[in-house]
This record gives structure tokens, sequence and C-alpha cells, in this order.
């Protein structure tokens, strides 16, 4: 364990106390290497969230400082744009600690129920400029009223998540897109 194997664990625990000790080292064996993981995995989320605003931030000020100096109603909405994946980017940093407590199941998700569409809209719009800048085409469709029970900032992030990676790996022809729908309920399920 010292070497960083938490796989470790004692064989052949008895009924004295030994038994117990050894029985005691491997529940501690456990949740060392419980904790190792979440770590590694906080840090991989952590650092790919931290990569999506800065390139948002970067594609919305080129222009803004080359092309829209003129344009007073171009250069406002840019600018609300970069204003807000900074206060993202801040809200990124500053939820290190709660992402950490999350998974470690200290906290817990706050589920609400709001409108997917809505929050898939105003991705859109942040999206829709950079793929533009790179050539391609962002489009996004979808039903209003997809109401959702779920916790916004997480949900928000995985879209995050799921559109940086998308514009990291378009295709060819520079499409990228996102969809917002109901799903059908199943037969019987209950669900409406």
């Amino acid at each position: 364990m010292a070497r960083g194997n938490y796989e470790v664990r004692v064989e052949d625990c008895g009924q004295d106390e030994f038994g117990q000790l050894g029985r005691d080292f491997n529940a501690m064996a456990y949740e060392v290497g419980r904790s190792a993981e979440l770590q590694r995995d906080l840090m991989a989320n952590v650092s790919h969230d931290l990569r999506t605003p800065p390139t948002l931030i970067k594609g919305y000020a080129e222009p803004v400082r080359d092309l829209t100096g003129d344009d007073p109603v171009k250069r406002t909405e840019q600018l609300h744009v970069l204003v807000d994946e900074s206060d993202r980017l801040s809200t990124l940093v500053g939820k290190v600690m709660e992402l950490s407590r999350i998974s470690s199941g200290v906290d817990r998700p706050e589920p609400v129920r709001f409108d997917l569409f809505d929050l898939g809209d105003e991705l859109a719009y942040r999206y829709e400029e950079i793929c533009r800048q790179q050539g391609g085409t962002f489009l996004y469709s979808g039903e209003e009223g997809c109401n959702i029970y779920a916790d916004p900032g997480l949900v928000e992030r995985a879209l995050h998540n799921l559109l940086g990676n998308a514009m990291h790996h378009v295709g060819d022809d520079g499409f990228v897109g996102l969809k917002v729908f109901r799903k059908p309920a199943e037969p019987g399920s209950g669900l409406k």
C-alpha cells in the first residue's frame, strides 16, 4: 500500500483479534483505493471542464477585437458572452471542492424541475458563433416543454463537455448539432 497498490488484501482472516485486524485492514485498503480513484476522476473532470471556457472566451474576444468594434450591437452581444464565460470559469474553479464532495458522496446533487429546451437554447447561442468562426455550422433544434428533474448545474456541465468535445472533434463537414426533444414514454412505464 505504501507504494500505491491499493488492491492489497489480507487473506485468511481468522476469528481472533488478528482476523479482525485483517478485516479492518481490508476495509481501510478499499476506502483508500476508492478515495485515490475519486481524486483521479476529479482531476480529470476538472481539467476537462476548465478547457472549454478559455476556448469560448478567446473565440469571442478575437472578433470583438478585430471585427465588431464599429458594430455596438454585435460587440455588446459578444461582450456578454465573454463576461458569462468568465463567470462560468470562476464558478468551475470555485466548485472544485464541491465536485470532490459530490464524488465522495458527502454532498448530493440538488435536482429541480426545469426545461431542458431553455438550457439548450442558451448553450447553442454560445457555440454557434464559435462554430461559425471555425468555418462550420451549428444547428440547434428542440421542443419547448422538455421538462426534466435534475441538477441544472450538473446537466449544464455535461452539455458543455459534450459540445466542447464536438467542437474539438468536428468532422470534415464542420457540422455540430444539438437537439432537445421529448422521448415518448414506453407503454406500461407509467410515465407521461
